[in-house]
């Protein structure tokens, strides 16, 4: 029972953060509306599927996650690059990896690379931190340490375990703050 309640609540507060940011992005953020909206889905589901659990649910919840992993921090990661006016060429870059990848994961599953998902997310880490730099924005230090942390959650059974599904809504919740703050800092493309 207190697994369920804990799942629900890091699942909610996932819903919350991610509905208060997309909410608060002018509609031409259009990268990171859209990891706001995957966000906000994959946390209903957990949601449904700790008060209804069903074989629907628990693939549902699965593929929707997949989803998030993969193109939650490329969206992000280009969103900031572009409103931040440093880095924008490298837009493409953060999510053509992560898109092979989700297509080769639902056509081709002997395809799928973890190592190349890893590379791409690193790559996406790397260029907010260089902004930082660039910018002389140390939120963007702070913004890739909580996203490392989503991305490459330390598990004792490994990254595959699922019941590390709640810490990872819960710093993904922390990272969505982190994420909104961050654009709001940078100048607003008008």
């Amino acid at each position: 029972m207190a697994l369920i309640l804990s799942k629900n609540l890091s699942a909610t507060l996932l819903v919350l953060t991610s509905f208060h940011s997309f909410n608060r992005l002018p509609p031409y953020f259009y990268y990171a509306r859209a990891a706001f909206k995957l966000y906000m889905l994959c946390g209903c589901l957990l949601i449904f599927d700790g008060v209804r659990r069903s074989s629907f649910s628990v693939e549902a919840v699965q593929t929707v996650w997949l989803w998030n992993y993969c193109l939650g921090l490329p969206l992000i990661s280009a969103e900031i690059c572009v409103t931040a006016g440093h880095l924008s060429q490298f837009t493409n870059v953060h999510i053509i990896l992560p898109i092979y990848t989700v297509l080769s994961y639902h056509f081709a599953p002997e395809y799928v690379d973890a190592y190349l998902l890893g590379l791409s997310h690193v790559f996406s880490l790397s260029c907010v931190t260089i902004l930082s730099f660039t910018t002389d924005n140390v939120a963007c230090i702070a913004f890739a340490i909580v996203y490392y942390f989503a991305q490459f959650r330390l598990s004792p059974y490994g990254n595959s375990d699922p019941s590390y599904m709640e810490t990872w809504c819960f710093v993904m919740s922390v990272g969505n703050l982190f994420a909104l703050q961050l654009l709001k800092r940078f100048r607003w493309r008008d």
